[in-house]
């Protein structure tokens, strides 16, 4: 069986940097603030601290904090009683009781608005949800939160975006994912690996790439990172 930083994908000293840093993380229960460029896996990081963590075997729950409106943001994380609105046909639990014992991984926390980092600072000093429309905060809940942001936390703070209590909270271990211009060495690793995956799916041979395309690759800046080499290696699997 892999090792489970062995999906963290590289020959550099970058990757070197990063494993370690995730092995070390995963060997503490503590907060963990990932940071990085759009595009760099830092939700790859985040599941490899909980698969090497003494939480591996219990739930490991990710929510985009982007992808979900703010209205209904709350209820999310920290669930909601029937009738407490429209469509509320029923108690439901939130992720952070869904992953009881386990870890939630909060994507581009820094995206929160006002009121949300609020309550999840509330939630983080004291362990106690409340669900939308109850009058009562529910018995603790035993979640290791990891959180990740694409932008510059400290400048946030500084700007009174997000909130220095809630950024002090979230950040006792911080670790920065590198960019895949900071491990350019990596770049035909990575689409090799893609390419692979994208034949094997389609059940055909793994192609092989030439030289001067593999030069061109590792010479271009892939500003998306490796979501963006990840799409490129999608399409030249279906010209082949």
């Amino acid at each position: 069986m892999n090792h489970p930083a062995d999906n963290i994908i590289g020959v550099s000293a970058a990757v070197k940097k990063i494993r370690a840093e995730l092995d070390c993380a995963a060997r503490s229960d503590a907060k963990v603030l990932l940071t990085g460029e759009s595009g760099v896996g830092k939700d790859i990081a985040a599941r490899v601290i909980h698969q090497l963590s003494a939480r591996s075997h219990m739930p490991f729950v990710a929510i985009n904090c982007v992808s979900v409106p703010d209205s209904l943001l709350e209820a999310e994380l920290f669930g909601h009683v029937r009738g407490s609105f429209t469509g509320a046909y029923r108690d439901r639990p939130g992720l952070f009781e869904t992953a009881h014992k386990g870890t939630v991984f909060l994507d581009e926390v820094c995206e929160m608005s006002a009121r949300m980092q609020a309550l999840l600072l509330r939630f983080l000093e004291t362990g106690e949800i409340q669900r939308v429309g109850s009058d009562r905060a529910q018995s603790r809940i035993d979640v290791r939160v990891l959180a990740a942001t694409n932008r510059d936390p400290e400048q946030l703070v500084a700007d009174k975006i997000f909130r220095a209590d809630l950024y002090y909270r979230l950040n006792v271990i911080d670790i920065r994912v590198p960019s895949l211009r900071a491990r350019p060495e990596d770049v035909s690793l990575l689409f090799e690996h893609f390419l692979r995956g994208y034949a094997s799916a389609r059940g055909i041979a793994e192609p092989t790439v030439a030289p001067d395309v593999i030069a061109a690759l590792v010479a271009f800046e892939w500003p998306g990172n490796i979501r963006q080499l990840n799409r490129r290696s999608k399409k030249s699997s279906i010209a082949w």
